[in-house]
């Protein structure tokens, strides 16, 4: 935990130099809940980027995998059409 900055003015918060002199319980509480509000919404994003991250490596190799599949259709109708036909 932080350690409190007094001076001539009272005491502050270190972390965002708010005078404390008065509400120092109520504003440490505050602070500790805000900034676990903040890592919950980091660790969401955090979520919501891993699942997006898995969703398009799934996508990107289902389109590589159905562009494969078209070039090699491709390329067995290009050896089709040119060989000769058969007698």
């Amino acid at each position: 935990m932080y350690e409190l900055a007094a001076d001539v003015f009272g005491h502050q918060c270190p972390a965002c130099q708010l005078d404390l002199t008065h509400s120092l319980r109520e504003h440490l509480i505050a602070c500790v809940v805000d900034a676990d509000l903040d890592a919950q919404n980091v660790l969401a994003e955090a979520k919501a980027l891993i699942e997006t991250t898995t969703w398009l490596r799934k996508e990107a190799r289902r389109l590589r995998d159905v562009a494969a599949v078209i070039g090699a259709e491709a390329e067995a109708a290009r050896h089709a059409r040119e060989k000769p036909p058969s007698k």
